[in-house]
């Protein structure tokens, strides 16, 4: 690659820490070349318990994540912010290290679909799956990796190294139960549209949350006028 321009990097999701990014222009020139000629791995794998951390700290890094599914838990129907009906599905992963520690990856859209095609098979070897690009993400201190809109990918059971690898110490080491994934009581967490829509919680008024006496519970959801003015103090 030539004639192409260095800039810092700026805010928004970033796939790695270097302060330096490439930009193309119009005057930028690539080359293929042969993976024979230049080794190349596609994805940097993140430990379990560094994804933790990255949570913690509210990093927007997209990472790459590479574990044997162990729990699942049934596909949900949703609507998503743009008003369009989607599914959403919760997988559990054992790391490769340690194949103790687990990580919760919800999926949404079509990778809801490719998970349930090889969910369905009947598999004798463990599942191993690879999420691209995907975003830590933290919610209720419940930690989790989710696809971000920024090139996303997820793999079954593919033919990578990392997989191979982590496939063949999984068969290495005979324990049948590394092959069963457990069914997983969903745990249902709707957004507050559909907690308004269902009456789940009794709107508050400004007015209403103001007069409360003090003991009394305030739970509920709030409802602010565009056009508000009055400050909340809670």
């Amino acid at each position: 690659m030539r004639n192409f321009i260095v800039k810092l990097v700026g805010k928004g999701l970033r796939v790695t820490s270097h302060k330096f990014k490439l930009r193309f222009f119009v005057r930028t020139c690539v080359s293929r070349v042969s993976l024979d000629d230049f080794q190349f791995s596609p994805f940097r794998f993140t430990p379990f318990p560094e994804i933790n951390g990255m949570c913690s700290n509210n990093d927007i890094f997209l990472i790459d994540v590479v574990g044997q599914v162990v729990g699942k838990e049934d596909p949900e129907d949703i609507i998503t912010k743009a008003g369009q009906s989607s599914k959403r599905m919760r997988l559990y992963l054992k790391d490769e290290e340690s194949m103790k520690n687990k990580m919760k990856c919800t999926l949404f859209g079509d990778f809801v679909a490719d998970a349930l095609i090889s969910l369905q098979k009947e598999n004798v070897e463990p599942l191993v799956m690879v999420a691209q690009m995907f975003k830590p993400h933290v919610y209720l201190s419940d930690f989790c990796i989710q696809p971000s809109f920024y090139g996303s990918r997820v793999f079954f059971n593919s033919d990578f190294p990392e997989v191979e690898q982590l496939r063949n110490q999984l068969i290495i080491l005979g324990d049948q139960s590394t092959q069963q994934i457990s069914h997983v009581e969903s745990q249902s967490q709707r957004s507050v549209t559909e907690e308004i829509i269902s009456g789940t919680f009794p709107l508050r008024s400004i007015e209403k949350v103001v007069g409360m006496t003090e003991g009394e519970q305030a739970v509920g959801i709030m409802h602010f006028a565009k056009n508000a003015t009055r400050k909340c103090f809670m």
